[in-house]
């Protein structure tokens, strides 16, 4: 009687050993790789430093996120809302009664440091004459629209508000 066996087996059913013939690289030393590359790509992109243009448009993204919390904040509290603009930052300010405070420090939007240094302030197309500048909020959901630019050498951003507490980067 003849014995028939299953391809990749012996006759005892057992597995063949046969030697690895096709070239490659397994899923797991493909992960291996992905990953490391990966890592050492995080690394050299934190080790860069910040663009000038960059950090100018980053701090106006902030400050259009602080403009409209300001306005939300206005219209929930029925209070004027004043957001103040210095050379190297801003605040939310309330009337209180003891002059100007501040608003809730804990919360991230109520406050900042602009990134970019050097930076001079224009609201409404006008030269900033004295720091720090107001915005004011009111207790009405339409006020009116405002523009703020930001100004470094060789670069600016504006800042467009509609008085809907939309805050448009340019």
């Amino acid at each position: 009687m003849m014995r028939i066996s299953v391809p990749g087996t012996n006759d005892a059913g057992r597995r063949a050993s046969c030697p690895r013939t096709q070239a490659g690289f397994t899923l797991l030393e493909l992960l291996i790789v992905l990953v490391v590359a990966g890592l050492a790509m995080s690394v050299a992109a934190l080790a860069m430093p910040r663009s000038e243009a960059r950090a100018l448009r980053e701090d106006a993204r902030r400050l259009s996120f602080a403009a409209q919390d300001a306005h939300q904040r206005a219209l929930a509290s029925n209070r004027v809302i004043l957001l103040e603009l210095g050379a190297t930052g801003y605040r939310v300010l309330t009337r209180g009664e003891q002059g100007l405070e501040a608003v809730d420090s804990t919360d991230a939007l109520t406050a900042g440091r602009f990134i970019s240094e050097g930076l001079s302030i224009a609201i409404d197309d006008q030269a900033a004459s004295a720091m720090p500048q107001l915005i004011s909020f009111g207790r009405e959901p339409i006020g009116e629209p405002w523009s703020v630019r930001l100004v470094l050498p060789g670069d600016s951003v504006t800042l467009q508000a509609n008085g809907l507490g939309d805050v448009v980067v340019d």
